[in-house]
C-alpha cells in the first residue's frame, strides 16, 4: 500500500514538472530574440514567424545553388574540391550553441 502511495507522488510530480516544461517553452522561445535585442537595440535580425525563417532559408539555398553565396569559401566550387576526399585528423561533438562554433575556436 505504502508503494502505492510513492508511485502516485513521482507520477504525480512527474506530471507537475511536464507541465511546467510546457508552459515555459513559449516564454524561452523568446530569449534569444530578447538577448540580440538588447545587446543591438533590434530585433531586426530574427525573422518574425516560422514562414519567414523558411523563407530565409530558401533564399539562401537559393543564393547557393545561383553562386552568389555572402560568405567565403562556402559556394559550390569548394564543395566539389573537398567532395573526391575527406580525411579529418579530429572529430567534434558540438553543440547547438552558435556562440562557440567549431572552425572558429579551433582556427
Amino acid at each position: 500500500m505504502e508503494q502505492s502511495t510513492l508511485g502516485e507522488i513521482g507520477r504525480r510530480r512527474f506530471l507537475a514538472t511536464g507541465a511546467g516544461v510546457a508552459l515555459s517553452v513559449p516564454l524561452l522561445a523568446g530569449l534569444p530574440r530578447a538577448a540580440l535585442a538588447a545587446r543591438t537595440g533590434s530585433d531586426e535580425g530574427w525573422p518574425a514567424t516560422p514562414d519567414e525563417a523558411l523563407l530565409r532559408l530558401m533564399d539562401g539555398n537559393r543564393r547557393f545553388v545561383e553562386g552568389r553565396t555572402t560568405a567565403p569559401n562556402r559556394n559550390l566550387a569548394r564543395v566539389k574540391e573537398t567532395a573526391p576526399k575527406q580525411a579529418p585528423f579530429a572529430a567534434f561533438l558540438g553543440c547547438a550553441d552558435s556562440r562557440v562554433p567549431i572552425e572558429i575556436v579551433f582556427d
